[in-house]
């Protein structure tokens, strides 16, 4: 069996932390080798407790219905087809065939001491947290699993009210804008969810809840027409704007 070694250069001035840093770089290197060798489909390691684990850390942050509904087990960056079979199996039973398959062959696995290191979010949960909420409520990762199954259900169905509340908003050919009328016509919950939706068919990142509400009083008080001041709301690699009647996006060119 052939193996890839991917070199990574982790930024460290995200704002964000080094554990998400590691994360996109991670990925993007996954992205940039599925291109290089025309392979679009990738298998990952991910398990039962590593899913449980990032519900619980999503809950901590106040994640929303989306991000509650955990790592899906299937997702698409660019070309790339990312599955997760493993999500329903847990850590232990994978460590047992890995030391069975040891015992048979020699092969030693190898262990990432960082995911020991306390240091690190994702490691202080595991080896802090994880142990007492083993102790006092053992079932607790098939309780969250089952509520990230709930609210993959209740995001889809967002999805499906933010997709008719677009089309009625007379979403653009190109996706990059609606009518701020027809937006305003929408009752308060269903705007915020219509930015959403809107944002993600963009591939946008979501904005802080703050963030989000600042928009929406901003795009609720400026003239129907959309002309009256200058809205813009700038964003990760964007700007928001209201033109000629529209919520418009405009792009940052890539350098």
């Amino acid at each position: 069996m052939a193996f890839h070694f991917l070199p990574v250069q982790v930024a460290s001035d995200t704002g964000k932390g080094v554990e998400a840093a590691a994360r996109l770089a991670r990925y993007n290197a996954f992205e940039r080798w599925s291109v290089n060798h025309d392979c679009h489909h990738m298998l990952l390691a991910h398990h039962r407790d590593d899913q449980a684990e990032t519900m619980l850390l999503r809950l901590l942050r106040g994640a929303g219905v989306q991000g509650m509904s955990g790592m899906a087990a299937h997702t698409r960056r660019g070309p790339l087809q990312l599955y997760r079979p493993w999500l329903g199996v847990g850590r232990s039973r994978i460590l047992e065939a890995a030391a069975r398959y040891e015992t048979k062959t020699g092969w030693v696995p190898v262990q990432d001491p960082t995911n020991q290191d306390e240091k690190y979010t994702r490691a202080a949960v595991r080896t802090l947290l994880t142990p007492v909420l083993n102790k006092r409520w053992p079932q607790w990762q098939g309780n969250l699993l089952r509520h990230a199954r709930v609210m993959a259900e209740s995001s889809l169905l967002l999805q499906d009210l933010g997709d008719m509340d677009l089309q009625y908003c007379l979403l653009t050919e190109d996706g990059l804008g609606f009518s701020l009328v027809r937006w305003r016509e929408l009752p308060q919950h269903r705007q915020a969810n219509v930015l959403r939706q809107w944002l993600g068919r963009l591939h946008i990142a979501m904005p802080t809840e703050a963030r989000l509400n600042q928009w929406l009083q901003q795009l609720r008080q400026v003239h129907a027409l959309g002309h009256d001041r200058n809205i813009l709301l700038k964003h990760q690699g964007c700007s928001i704007v209201c033109r000629r009647g529209q919520v418009q996006v405009l792009l940052d060119p890539v350098d």
